[in-house]
């Protein structure tokens, strides 16, 4: 019984705030506004996500960072009331705001990202391997998200390789406003089954960040790559192309679930209206303690390519992996 009178007390102290809506009344402490709604966490972590339109009065205790729907921002200790939210001097209703997070929450560096290991092996009249390498990590702070992708992928068929691909690429992203970002990329990949002895390529654009929740992100970019490429059998081409991107990630289950999908497009104008179409489609599930299973589909189209190669390249990767 003491104990249960003790750590009472405990959480009174720790969680101070207090919030008052029409069902009743809660302490916690505020974790923001996302999605339309008040995010409250209470004493014993359970997160409340709250109808506005339900909030009596919640006075905060700590400094909070609020951006508006018109990319304004307000720092301060926020009040909340059925008006809306007075923050900085001012109010703000809450069909104004696009979030609202702790101050200290913006300036940490935030990071997040997996790798996924396959590997295949047949015996019999014939002996034949593949293995595969999925890498990526994502960091943001405030601004500035940066991010870096690996990607490698063997097959041998009776000791002869038939496929050699690898793929590296570094982003960094940033953004100008709520959900528009500038960006620069630089990528280096090579493919021996299509005689690609290397490419690389230098970017700048703009993209637009439809969603980015705890659950779901979407976005569209577009912009302008110097592609340099080199065959076997042909000399080095370098040509400036027009990219298009998407990238789109949901996480379900409380976030054991993850569904993903990326395709960029490149078109070469000077190529006879080439283009090079890649896309990934995938699921990666979560077992336990960070580790995973996944299954994914990858797609890469081309218009023109050297005799003797497919114009269409697929690939399904079934995976083992870690994720952080």
């Amino acid at each position: 019984m003491r104990l249960l009178v003790v750590t009472g007390m405990l959480v009174t102290l720790l969680f101070s705030e207090q919030l008052r809506v029409d069902q009743g009344n809660f302490s916690g402490q505020l974790v923001g506004f996302e999605g339309g709604k008040v995010l409250f966490e209470t004493g014993f972590s359970q997160m409340l996500r709250v109808d506005p339109a339900t909030v009596i009065e919640l006075e905060g205790s700590r400094q909070m960072h609020l951006r508006t729907q018109n990319d304004l921002i307000y720092t301060g200790v926020p009040t909340l009331g059925r008006e809306g939210v007075s923050i900085g001097g001012e109010q703000i209703a809450y069909g104004d705001i696009y979030r609202m997070q702790p101050l200290e929450k913006l300036k940490k560096l935030r990071q997040e990202g997996y790798v996924d290991l396959g590997f295949h092996e047949v015996r019999g009249n014939t002996r034949s391997t593949s293995s595969s390498v999925d890498a990526g990590t994502t960091l943001r702070q405030d601004i500035h998200r940066h991010t870096l992708r690996a990607s490698l992928s063997k097959q041998k068929s009776e000791g002869e390789t038939i496929e050699d691909r690898q793929s590296y690429r570094y982003q960094y992203d940033r953004f100008v406003g709520v959900r528009w970002y500038l960006y620069g990329t630089l990528a280096y990949s090579s493919d021996e089954a299509i005689e690609l002895r290397s490419r690389q390529e230098a970017g700048l654009g703009a993209g637009h960040q439809f969603i980015d929740s705890d659950t779901t992100a979407v976005s569209l970019s577009l912009g302008a790559n110097r592609v340099w490429e080199r065959y076997y059998s042909v000399s080095t081409q370098s040509d400036t192309a027009a990219l298009l991107a998407m990238s789109f990630a949901h996480r379900v289950l409380e976030g054991r679930i993850a569904l993903f999908h990326e395709n960029e497009t490149l078109f070469f104008p000077d190529r006879d209206d080439d283009y090079r179409l890649v896309a990934r489609t995938g699921m990666r599930v979560g077992m336990a303690e960070g580790l995973t299973a996944s299954v994914q589909h990858r797609d890469e189209i081309r218009r023109h390519v050297p005799a003797g190669t497919k114009d269409h390249d697929r690939a399904l990767t079934v995976a083992l992996g870690y994720r952080w």
